[in-house]
């Protein structure tokens, strides 16, 4: 019951439980099972929505856990660099653990892209709305990490962890590409 008054809390973006989350070593498996469920999710929903067709049913829904799984951890310490090395405090010990535990968390939003299960034609819709409260979920987790005293410092930490991903990710395709002819 814990774990599921966590997931709720972080739903309503309550800052208590943010910070019970970042006191709690032991909640690394909790963020685990949340990245697991959302990873699921949204892997069966890709499957049926953009991969319908694709002859191949377990490997793409693996492939989509494995791919959030890895978004998960490398984001974490993409925010954790950042955060150290850009906007830091004054503080330079690393905030890696506290972090993948918030930005596991900070992904409970995305259970609710269960409804698009039911509504369908809402795909859209609930995919924004559920990315912008994970960003916001991730905003208040690095504000609370690195002990900022404004949310803008924690949201240029994300977009920037954000960009720098979505770089990677570009130059990671363009080597598998170069390779693969």
């Amino acid at each position: 019951m814990h774990f599921i008054n966590r997931v709720f809390g972080i739903i309503k973006i309550d800052n208590n439980i943010f910070k019970e989350i970042d006191k709690d070593g032991s909640a690394i498996l909790q963020a685990f099972l949340v990245a697991l469920l959302t990873a699921t999710v949204n892997a069966l929903i890709a499957k049926k929505y953009y991969f319908s067709t694709a002859n191949f049913d377990i490997p793409i829904v693996i492939l989509i856990i494995f791919w959030i799984f890895l978004n998960w951890y490398v984001l974490s310490y993409l925010i954790n660099i950042i955060g150290l090395n850009i906007f830091s405090n004054g503080k330079s010990k690393s905030k890696s653990k506290n972090l993948l535990r918030l930005i596991g968390y900070s992904y409970s939003p995305e259970l609710i892209k269960f409804l698009i299960i039911f509504y369908p034609k809402f795909i859209q819709v609930i995919s924004l709305g559920t990315f912008i409260w994970v960003v916001a979920c991730q905003v208040l987790a690095v504000k609370l990490t690195f002990n900022l005293k404004g949310l803008w410092k924690s949201l240029a930490i994300i977009v920037l962890s954000y960009i720098l991903q979505i770089l990677l990710v570009a130059f990671l395709l363009l080597a598998i590409l170069s390779f693969s002819t």
